[in-house]
């Protein structure tokens, strides 16, 4: 083939009609007819080696290469680096057909020809799904930057779908036009790297919450059980739905006992607990006595209810005198002074 025909031949398999870039589809291909003529006459026929169709696609930069797009093309050209196409945005495919590989191939004399009309290569843009916890820590970070204090609760007015962006750019989301006002809400822009002219901009807008952490429980108890400090856990609640007697320190609630049944997740109220009781009114209990010079110990009954230190009411049993003692565990009072003493003889 005479060089004259080979450079008509790419001319009219390009289609491009005159054009200073050749156009297939709805994308250019970057190659310019000067470029694409002169290279077509510095080869002789057609290529020596099969070239063969790369049907599945994924490109990681922002132009689709030849060596893309057929292999192999080492040996036939110097490199297989040479830019043809622009690449899909990210999450987006782009579908090349058979008429426009062929013109491809024909403009840098690869020697490929589609086996059927129906030949075609898909170039997907390598991406990563971002979900709406990706965008929430971001829009976090950029609000408490602003200010706002760590843990308050963010409320979006409506959640975003998931977004494509480009693999490994994560850090490359910002946020833009960030404002809050004094009622708490707030509007922001993010951008997201997807790969086209201008980066894809996500509006949102919302509510903040101010919130507190205070102990929880991690089981549902029932009536008088006792809170051990395993029965507790942490979490964060919106201060304006939280009562003013929910109890936000830990201390106050382990080695409680409950007086009403409840679930887990659920704060804990003053009005929720109270101390053991470890006399109960009737019970028998054991008195005692300790000085410097002698320990008594004596049986009583109690006439009252007693948590750990309360002072009750203790009758003792054997000279059927009412004592006063305070509770020091289970079923257990200990007395002091000479009247409490004389009262155990």
């Amino acid at each position: 083939m005479t060089t004259t025909l080979r450079i008509l031949v790419v001319f009219l398999a390009a289609g491009l009609a005159g054009e200073a870039v050749a156009r297939t589809g709805s994308g250019p291909i970057l190659v310019s007819v000067p470029e694409a003529l002169m290279a077509a006459a510095q080869r002789n026929g057609t290529a020596a080696v099969p070239v063969s169709l790369n049907r599945n696609i994924v490109v990681t930069g922002h132009s689709v290469r030849l060596g893309d797009l057929f292999s192999p093309v080492t040996g036939i050209l110097e490199s297989g680096d040479v830019e043809v196409i622009h690449a899909p945005a990210a999450g987006e495919q782009l579908v090349l057909g058979a008429d426009r590989l062929t013109a491809i191939s024909a403009a840098w004399n690869l020697g490929w020809l589609p086996a059927s009309p129906m030949d075609q290569a898909t170039i997907t843009r390598d991406s990563t799904t971002i979900g709406q916890d990706d965008i929430m820590n971001v829009l976090r970070q950029a609000l408490e930057q602003r200010g706002i204090a760590p843990g308050t609760d963010i409320e979006l007015t409506t959640m975003p779908a998931p977004v494509d962006i480009l693999a490994g750019d994560l850090d490359n989301i910002h946020v833009v036009d960030i404002a809050t006002d004094r009622f708490g809400r707030f509007s922001a822009t993010l951008t997201l790297p997807v790969g086209g002219s201008e980066p894809k901009k996500l509006r949102l807008s919302g509510r903040l919450h101010e919130t507190v952490e205070l102990p929880v429980l991690t089981r549902p108890m029932t009536r008088r059980e006792i809170i051990r400090a395993k029965d507790i856990t942490w979490k964060r609640v919106r201060h304006k739905e939280l009562r003013d007697s929910a109890l936000v320190d830990s201390d106050r609630i382990i080695g409680m006992e409950l007086r009403r049944s409840m679930r887990p997740g659920e704060p804990v109220s003053a009005g929720d607990v109270e101390r053991p009781v470890l006399v109960a009114r009737g019970q028998m209990v054991v008195i005692e006595l300790h000085t410097a010079n002698m320990s008594l110990t004596s049986r009583g009954q109690a006439l009252e209810n007693g948590s750990l230190g309360d002072n009750i009411r203790v009758e003792n049993l054997q000279g059927k005198r009412t004592v006063v003692g305070t509770v020091t565990g289970q079923r257990t009072i200990r007395v002091s002074g000479p009247v409490q003493s004389a009262a155990l003889r």
